[in-house]
């Protein structure tokens, strides 16, 4: 489930050493950056491909990701138990006891084979409170801050083909003509407050209990996601009140505005206009029982597929069904 883990090792952890002397050596294609108002120098390179920069009080292991450095892609992640090998190949590599690096950042995913394209499920994903529902060219990010500064995490769901495709890079051979569908959730900053928690160490990653806390944050984020439902033709048949054909109306209505999602976009603005607070929330309330309403709207096959693909997967590994216990 892990791809890109950023890790920061100090020097009370490291037993004291100087980094800059014993770190530095082992970069390629070194960079040196001196800060003119107090002469510190910091050393950016690679190590085995790995980003790596170093000072005089830390070591960082930053924008890369150790599964593909494990897997030779990021298609695959890392497991709880290839984490812990990884992060032992690490200190073997550097030379420091990585196991008790802080951990800064933490992308936690996996891949779903679908039945069909899949820009099908992504365009039936809708809003999520507290996120930013940001579409994107091969997906979708629900970011929990409009300042990416203040970004601390992210959801994102892509066509990982296609982001191969786009880099350039080669498709595994298990996974070419198919719809891969990709799930990640970053947790970019603040990661104590966020799991509330002294320390977090990169020994916590191959955790039990921790793994389970992440994969439940996981599989929790997903469903409070509201799914967009499809819509059934506009049928007399189905009235049996005057209500009933208002709301087929207000269904109508949504759809020929582009359904829910943009009619919440032109809702919110038309607030920012002016609307009243309490008109706002009412017709909110209204589109979005409309949207999901009984009469002419049915729960996607698309989405009902993709449900089931993430049940299957809860259930793929004992450590996940007890996670989900």
């Amino acid at each position: 489930m892990y791809d890109t883990v950023d890790l920061s090792i100090n020097r009370a952890d490291a037993g004291g050493i100087n980094f800059l002397e014993m770190v530095s050596p082992l970069l390629e294609k070194l960079k040196i950056n001196i800060f003119k108002d107090d002469n510190r120098v910091s050393m950016t390179g690679k190590v085995d491909k790995l980003k790596v920069i170093v000072t005089e009080n830390y070591v960082k292991v930053k924008d890369s990701s150790l599964c593909k450095w494990y897997h030779g892609n990021n298609f695959e992640t890392l497991t709880r138990e290839e984490t812990k090998i990884v992060i032992e190949r690490l200190s073997d590599l550097l030379h420091l006891p990585m196991h008790k690096a802080d951990v800064k950042r933490i992308d936690f995913a996996t891949n779903f084979i679908m039945q069909y394209d899949v820009s099908f499920y992504i365009n039936r994903l809708g809003n999520l409170a507290h996120y930013d529902r940001l579409p994107q060219s091969t997906g979708l990010y629900y970011n929990n801050s409009k300042n990416l500064k203040t970004l601390v995490k992210q959801l994102v769901f892509y066509n990982k083909i296609a982001d191969y495709k786009a880099k350039g890079l080669p498709i595994p051979e298990y996974y070419k003509n198919k719809n891969v569908f990709r799930y990640e959730i970053r947790f970019l900053k603040n990661l104590l407050q966020q799991f509330n928690l002294p320390e977090l160490k990169a020994e916590k990653l191959y955790d039990e209990k921790f793994f389970c806390l992440l994969f439940k944050l996981w599989k929790a984020e997903y469903r409070k996601i509201r799914k967009i439902h499809d819509m059934n033709k506009f049928d007399f048949s189905q009235i049996k009140s005057i209500s009933e054909f208002y709301q087929q109306g207000s269904i109508s209505l949504t759809k020929s505005l582009g359904g829910e999602v943009q009619t919440l976009k032109y809702l919110a603005e038309a607030q920012k206009m002016g609307m009243s607070k309490k008109l706002a929330f009412d017709i909110r309330g209204k589109v979005k029982d409309a949207a999901h309403s009984d009469l002419l709207t049915i729960t996607s096959d698309y989405i009902a597929e993709l449900d089931k693909k993430i049940l299957k997967f809860l259930n793929k590994k004992e450590v996940l069904i007890k996670c989900n216990a």
